[in-house]
């Protein structure tokens, strides 16, 4: 039974669907072009879902355009060709541009780099279709020289794509980091006596005028590049660890050490460096064209655009299609402009200026280009807290949730609400300030590089005593108020504990923050603020990204989570309250109440896992102390370098092509000052044979 289509409609679709679809071809092209460098710096889950739409259906409309096109030539051919067949022919090879995907964006996703495979097959499968589309139009084709010059060039592209995905993929960006193989010493050296030295590629960070950035100061102004070439090796001795492998020891030590001697601001940007480093290698083509060699490939590509963009004109008749021919031209104009874009982007990246010699030419002509300082991430922390979630339960329609109960679907309806209603704030210097300034109390002396010849068994693998060890120097040093009481790092903290004290901590801190308001203490006011974003940014984590810190939570989270906020809803409900402020003062007021009836208070306690009124009692308490501030500080640094290990490498570097968290900063932060559990340690070095 066919569908009752009117003919003209048919025919219409007929005539202009291989035109529709190159020409949407073409502007999922310049979409992607313009907009797919944006996700590394941005978090708006409107772009990612364009770019992510995007993304399915450029590959998707270019191989049905070019199946489209041999299809029409197969059901058209009569033996010899035509001026229509010719420009289809050409058609199909430029559409291999577009399979070829631009620069910025090879994959969307750690996922697709793993589907290589998949992308080299259909790389032989479409290089197939378009040479099919070409071989139906000889030996008559006047088009055939711009049509192979173009054909060329996008086997190239397509190639540059496919290869890019493979480097990137885990088994291949992880063996790039193994040190080279080696099948021991030599019997007969042994028996003679010989020493042989291996010198360690990376045993050591090298870090090239090391005084000039230890006289930096945050007034300073530094040449980007500069700064570029500093972040290169530290990116080049940890990328591994985004893989489940980590440094040598030495490498660590001489990392930490390094970091004890650069300013805050410098670490600050040299670690968003690093991230960005990380995110053009994992989702650009970026470590495929970053070669000389791929330079000169590169020009030789735009030259055979050129070249065939004019022998076209010379070739085509006057009596072809009119709209046709303009739709070529509009196909070549928009190859070479997004071929002139991509190179400009290739050349603002970050990879040329730090891994290619020859780029002081290059800083010649575009100096705007390479100087320009740029965001590599996002630099923002969503917020959110308990006190706002609880109060937004009024404004949610009922029907809406009795809905998404019924469809299993109430988890979804609160991220939108989330979303919704959450902020975020700017990663400031302050606050990575506040972590470094924990890091370096905590490991105040630099360390001693073992630089000695060590014996050839010395390799094996690392399960964190590196990390262990030194910290064990510190057990004694343990957190002494009353919130948290574990050893330094909490090694051995249970599930149950981690999900208690964090949510009574949060709420210490809202309470805290209410407190230092109404006061009026301006210095310890903004203390007190930043602790509450960096809270704020673990609670909102916690809620729209549960797979960064679940594990380390456990399923305790849940029934204190509920209980907590079924109490809170349950006395705004009964208050009849709106209004943050004034929602922290009835609390206040309520279970400061309670320490004058010990007994009301052990009755409220008593089978709720909620930690409201410990909370309470816990911020009036805290109010009065001293080091409350430092004690708050403590816990909520140590928290968020807990909740950054307790999640994979793997999950850290997915959060890169969406603009990146300040977590994954955390926790490439403090694997520098060699605090990395167990992994697979590299242990390349001097090696002595006897």
């Amino acid at each position: 039974m066919e569908l009752p289509i009117p003919n003209n409609v048919t025919k219409l679709w007929d005539a202009w669907q291989l035109r529709a679809c190159i020409i949407f071809s073409l502007f999922l092209q310049a979409f992607l072009t313009c907009f797919a460098p944006c996700r590394q710096r941005c978090q708006s889950r409107f772009l990612i879902f364009f770019l992510w739409s995007a993304y399915l259906l450029a590959d998707w409309v270019a191989a049905v355009a070019i199946g489209l096109i041999t299809q029409s030539q197969t059901d058209l051919c009569e033996g010899n060709g035509s001026s229509g067949d010719d420009l289809f022919a050409f058609w199909a090879s430029l559409l291999l541009l577009h399979l070829g995907g631009p620069d910025s964006i090879t994959s969307f996703a750690l996922e697709d780099n793993e589907f290589w495979l998949r992308h080299l097959f259909g790389l032989v499968l479409q290089v197939l279709g378009a040479a099919y589309s070409v071989y139906l139009t000889l030996p008559s084709n006047k088009l055939w020289l711009p049509t192979l010059l173009v054909f060329v060039v996008g086997v190239i592209k397509y190639g540059e794509r496919t290869r890019a995905l493979y480097l990137a993929s885990s088994n291949r960006f992880g063996a790039t980091i193994l040190p080279k193989p080696d099948p021991g010493p030599d019997y007969e050296e042994v028996a003679a006596g010989t020493y042989v030295e291996i010198p360690a590629p990376r045993d050591r960070l090298d870090v090239h005028d090391l005084d000039f950035y230890m006289d930096l100061v945050p007034d300073s102004v530094v040449d980007e590049n500069k700064l570029l070439q500093l972040a290169y090796p530290f990116y080049e001795s940890f990328k591994g660890i985004f893989v489940g492998l980590t440094p040598s020891v030495e490498c660590r030590v001489s990392t930490r050490n390094t970091l004890m001697k650069l300013h805050d601001t410098v670490i600050f940007v040299v670690i968003g460096h690093e991230l960005g480093f990380l995110y053009e290698a994992l989702h650009t083509k970026v470590a495929v064209i970053r070669r000389k060699f791929s330079f000169v490939v590169r020009f030789i590509c735009s030259s055979f655009i050129v070249v065939s963009s004019a022998l076209l004109f010379f070739s085509v008749k006057k009596s072809s299609n009119k709209f046709d021919i303009g739709l070529t031209y509009a196909l070549l104009i928009g190859a070479m402009v997004l071929d002139y874009v991509s190179f400009i982007q290739l050349i603002s990246s970050d990879w040329p200026v730090a891994a290619l010699k020859g780029i002081d030419c290059l800083r010649k002509i575009f100096p705007a280009v390479t100087c320009h300082p740029r965001q590599r991430w996002s630099e923002s922390m969503s917020q959110y807290d308990l006190i706002s979630y609880c109060l937004k339960d009024d404004e949610r329609p009922v029907w809406l949730y009795k809905l998404a109960d019924f469809l299993h679907a109430r988890e979804i309806l609160n991220k939108i609400q989330i979303l919704l209603f959450s902020s975020s704030v700017n990663v400031t210097l302050e606050k990575v300030t506040l972590i470094l300034d924990w890091l370096r109390e905590k490991f105040p002396t630099e360390l001693p590089v073992n630089s000695e010849a060590r014996p050839i068994r010395r390799r094996r693998y690392s399960t964190g005593v590196f990390t262990s060890e030194y910290l064990r120097a510190y057990k004694k040093k343990e957190l002494s108020f009353r919130i948290y009481r574990e050893p330094l790092l909490g090694f051995e903290s249970r599930e149950t504990e981690w999900a208690e004290l964090f949510l009574r901590t949060h709420l210490v801190i809202e309470m805290f923050f209410f407190l230092t308001f109404k006061k009026g203490d301006e210095r310890l006011l903004k203390a007190i603020m930043n602790l509450k974003h960096l809270s704020n940014y673990a609670f909102s984590l916690i809620l729209t990204q549960p797979g960064m810190i679940s594990s380390m939570l456990g399923d305790a989270w849940n029934e204190i989570f509920r209980d907590t906020c079924d109490e809170l809803k349950r006395f705004f409900l009964e208050n009849k309250i709106a209004d943050y402020y004034e929602a922290c003062k009835k609390l206040l007021q309520k279970y400061c109440s309670y320490s004058e009836h010990p007994s009301a208070l052990a009755v409220t306690r008593s089978g709720s896992k909620s930690v409201l009124a410990d909370a309470c009692e816990e911020a009036v308490s805290l109010f009065d102390d001293v080091g409350a501030e430092e004690s708050l500080r403590d816990f909520v640094i140590l928290f968020l370098l807990r909740a950054s290990r307790s999640c994979t490498p793997m999950v850290h570097a997915e959060q890169l092509s969406k603009g990146g968290e300040f977590l994954t900063f955390i926790w490439l932060l403090q694997t520098h000052f060699g605090i990395i559990p167990g992994a697979q340690d590299i242990v390349a070095g001097v090696r002595r044979r006897d």
